[in-house]
Formats: structure tokens, C-alpha cells, sequence
């Protein structure tokens, strides 16, 4: 049995063989066939689920290569959809921060300076409320005993949403002393 995607490319390719009966006698399609099927299914299930994985993953890794053209401002989010993606955004952060924030703040008007200290201070409440949603979901996963690679990533989203938490107070501490600077 096989199944196209829509470029008429193979997705999943298996055949399954099974003795039906040695004689006409005990030939039995009916007792066979589910089984044959379920298999097939299952096969079929498997294959289609590795490649959504590697879809996914590849659309992660695209989306953290476009992390690294982002600004500063752009790349500031309260979510990700997966721990590669929240990693590789909080990886950008620390690039832009290097690298973008210093002639963030020498050239950019102190009302756009406390609009982004605005914007920075609500991403850390929401990033602070988010963590705590995930680790909640993650303690709930793992006391059910359900689904231990949705609890690992719960908990990883969890980790990366509080260690955005800490790249963003130094910011944030920046941008409020050139605003003080600037009001002397």
C-alpha cells in the first residue's frame, strides 16, 4: 500500500504478506484481512507521523534562521510554539542585544525608548504567566503519567520562557537609565 502527498511523491510504502490457508478448506480472508489491514495502518500511521515531525522541525529551523535578521523589538514574545523555536529566539536575543541596543539607544527618541520599556515590561508579565501555565501542564502530564514527551516539553518551555525573563531585565534596565539620563 502506498501514499502520495500532492507532488505525487511516495510517503509511506508497505506490503504485508500472509498465509490465507494451505488448502481451499481453511482459507480464511475474513479472519486475515483485519489484521493484514491493522498492520498496514499502523505502518502507515508511523510514516506520516515522521514526516509531519521532520515538517515541523524543518519550519523551526527556518523560523530560528529568521530569528537572527530580526531586531530587537520584533524578536521581544511572551510565546513559542516548541523549545527549539523559544531557544533559538532567546539565542537571537542575546545577538540583538550585543548588537542592535546601543544604537537602539542613541538613536531613538525617548517617548519610542519608554514605548519599548512598555512593550518589554507587559512581554515579562506575560512570559512570567505563560511559565507558569506550562510548568502547571507539565506537573499535571507527568502526575497522570500521560504522554512524557509532551511533559519534557512543557518543562523545556518553561525553562525558556524564564531565561527570556533574564535576558530582558538587563534590557530593560538599560533602556531606563538613558531614559533617567536623558530627563536630568
Amino acid at each position: 500500500m502506498e501514499v502520495l502527498n500532492a507532488a505525487q511523491q511516495s510517503i509511506s510504502n508497505h506490503t504485508r504478506e500472509i498465509r490465507l490457508g494451505t488448502t481451499l478448506q481453511d482459507y480464511n480472508l475474513k479472519a486475515a484481512l483485519p489484521q493484514v489491514m491493522a498492520a498496514l495502518r499502523n505502518d502507515m500511521v508511523a510514516d506520516i507521523a515522521e514526516l509531519r515531525r521532520r515538517i515541523e522541525q524543518q519550519a523551526a529551523e527556518a523560523q530560528v534562521a529568521a530569528f537572527a535578521k530580526g531586531t530587537l523589538s520584533d524578536l521581544i514574545t511572551s510565546t513559542d510554539r516548541d523549545v527549539a523555536t523559544a531557544r533559538g529566539r532567546n539565542r537571537a536575543i542575546i545577538a540583538a542585544k550585543n548588537q542592535q541596543l546601543p544604537a537602539l539607544l542613541r538613536e531613538n527618541k525617548t517617548d519610542e525608548l519608554s514605548a519599548f520599556v512598555v512593550k518589554i515590561e507587559q512581554t515579562i508579565l506575560d512570559l512570567n504567566h505563560e511559565s507558569e501555565v506550562a510548568k502547571d501542564r507539565a506537573q499535571q502530564a507527568n502526575a497522570a503519567n500521560e504522554n512524557t514527551p509532551l511533559a519534557e516539553e512543557l518543562r523545556g518551555l518553561n525553562i525558556s520562557y524564564r531565561e527570556r525573563i533574564e535576558l530582558l531585565k538587563p534590557i530593560l534596565a538599560a533602556l531606563k537609565e538613558e531614559i533617567a539620563n536623558r530627563n536630568r
